[in-house]
């Protein structure tokens, strides 16, 4: 059985082959009973041999019995031996969907499936999907992979090896004797709640920093989010890390929602929050460095509670303006973030502009926050009136990657101090304004 699932709708579309001919097909929908707990999947099923052959279906997801059965998925990879080295053998993944359940006092059988989307060495055959079916007692398995369409298998061998938390790994030897090559793999089990919105966002490998897309299998530490593409976890930087990596991969992709740009940005901080947002290099150690979502959140909301004595509280009639005049950086960004989050309308303009049209323009807008660059400082206060009710805000060029600067001009303040004081403020910003989808969030 394989088929589609769409994590959004929670929809899924399976098709049963038997003998290799596509017999049932299978259309539901994954559910929960807020009752219970219990998940389930539940739509119709037809055949598509006998077109007076259709029914209801309903499948309920059982959880492990202690001693009794195990399922998930089952990631980690097969490594070819060493002895093998001048054949170029690739290290392949392991991404089982499988079950383990107790036939007798010390027999256990195993059966699952699975399928390769990388092999283009086979013609004709993107996609390739196998089976897999074991017995042995838990210290000695022996389970095949058997594809589909080819007369082909792989034989692993090994034990279960359970760790502190509950979960565990199946590690020992596999070998092809078609092709001759043979190695050892681990695959650890992982344990997955359906109805859980899992991390499937694109990240990076951070010792490569090749990408790793949607369903790509990865190393993780789960205390540290270091994650790493299977080809650098052998890589020194990996070995050495001071917490275990573990074969990771995750079933649906990660969404951040709203109803506005406000909503929309506070959603992304929490789902992606331990996630590089901005990449960039460091003017003092010259390295590649960057913040997470939960660190632009933290500096964003200090801008934001500092800011709300500035603002009016929003509706489709009356906005106030925000006027960032200053060059892109982790700070001018933190300040686009800032001014959307309090629902206020952006004017960011070029540095360049001639003072007759920033005028014109200030004269216009009437902005509540003026967010200026250190180097366009100066031409800025030679055109703006001064108002006890405006914020003028400075970003030094020492202080665009959030360096600590004390304010540069006795009419300003310094970004770091707004966001000292900022931080000092104990309630979190909220407004409550509605504003319509129409609303303009910007002036570009």
């Amino acid at each position: 059985m394989h088929g589609t699932y769409d994590g959004s709708t929670q929809l899924a579309s399976i098709i049963e082959l038997i003998d290799n001919v596509a017999t049932y097909k299978y259309q539901c929908k994954l559910m929960m009973d807020k009752t219970n707990g219990a998940i389930y999947l539940r739509g119709s099923w037809n055949s598509l041999i006998d077109g007076d052959l259709f029914g209801e279906l309903l499948m309920t997801l059982e959880a492990d019995v202690l001693f009794n059965s195990m399922s998930g998925i089952w990631v980690g990879e097969a490594q070819p031996a060493e002895e093998l080295a001048d054949f170029f053998i690739p290290i392949n993944p392991i991404r089982w969907c499988a079950t383990l359940f107790r036939k007798d006092n010390d027999t256990w059988q195993m059966f699952g499936s699975g399928y390769f989307n990388d092999s283009t060495d086979i013609p004709n055959q993107s996609i390739l999907f196998f089976s897999i079916n074991g017995t042995g007692t838990l210290d000695d398995m022996k389970i095949i992979k058997k594809y589909l369409n080819m007369d082909h298998s792989v034989e692993y061998r090994g034990k279960l090896i359970e760790y502190d938390n509950g979960s565990y790994s199946y590690v020992g030897h596999w070998s092809n004797v078609v092709a001759g090559s043979y190695g050892s793999f681990l695959a650890a089990q992982y344990c997955l709640n359906p109805m859980i919105s899992y991390r499937l966002d694109i990240c990076l490998c951070e010792i490569c920093t090749n990408i790793l897309h949607t369903g790509d299998n990865r190393w993780f530490c789960s205390q540290c989010h270091l994650t790493t593409c299977p080809g650098c976890n052998h890589h020194k930087l990996a070995i050495d890390h001071p917490h275990k990596l573990m074969p990771h991969i995750l079933p649906t992709q990660q969404i951040a929602q709203g109803k506005s740009c406000r909503e929309l940005i506070t959603s992304a901080f929490h789902t992606f929050q331990s996630l590089p947002l901005i990449v960039f290099r460091s003017t003092e150690s010259k390295e590649l460095v960057w913040f997470t979502y939960g660190e632009m959140s933290m500096k964003c909301n200090a801008l934001v509670k500092y800011w709300k004595s500035f603002v009016i509280n929003a509706d489709d009639q009356v906005r106030s303006f925000i006027l960032i005049m200053a060059d892109t950086s982790p700070a001018y960004i933190a300040c686009l973030l800032a001014g959307l989050m309090c629902q206020a309308v952006l004017v960011p303009i070029h540095g360049a502009l001639k003072i007759d049209a920033l005028t014109h323009l200030l004269s216009t807008i009437d902005p509540s926050i003026v967010v200026v660059g250190e180097p366009y400082l100066n031409k800025l206060l030679s055109v703006l009136s001064e108002n006890s009710s405006r914020l003028l805000m400075t970003i030094s060029q020492n202080e665009e990657q959030f360096q600590r600067v004390e304010s540069i001009n006795e009419r300003s303040i310094s970004l770091t101090t707004v966001i000292e004081k900022g931080n000092k403020i104990p309630n979190e910003y909220h407004s409550h304004s509605s504003l319509s989808r129409n609303t303009m969030s910007a002036i570009l």
